[in-house]
């Protein structure tokens, strides 16, 4: 009865043995190809440009936070004016 669920089991098993194996050959390799080590060339800021990076970042972060206050009015004005469109609706028709 539960044979299909063994079998299909098993299979995944072995597959997922199987991807084990490749990247285990692959490893220490950059895509599968042999390579140097990747080196990196560290590059050192001046006081001013770490000055006007943090200027540029509070700038940005000043614009996202007035976006998002903007965006949360507009939904919460969206959302106060559905709710009493529908309370509106609601005594109308208690009235009729």
């Amino acid at each position: 009865m539960s044979f299909g669920v063994v079998q299909s089991m098993i299979a995944s098993l072995k597959s997922n043995r199987d991807l084990l194996d490749k990247r285990s050959k692959l490893k220490g390799t950059l895509s599968g190809k042999e390579s140097k080590k990747l080196e990196f060339k560290s590059l050192k800021a001046t006081s001013e440009q770490l000055k006007e990076i943090k200027e540029k970042l509070q700038q940005e972060n000043k614009i996202a936070r007035t976006k998002q206050a903007i965006m949360f009015t507009i939904i919460i004005v969206i959302i106060t004016s559905i709710v009493m469109y529908l309370i509106l609706i609601k005594r109308f028709i208690k009235i009729l």
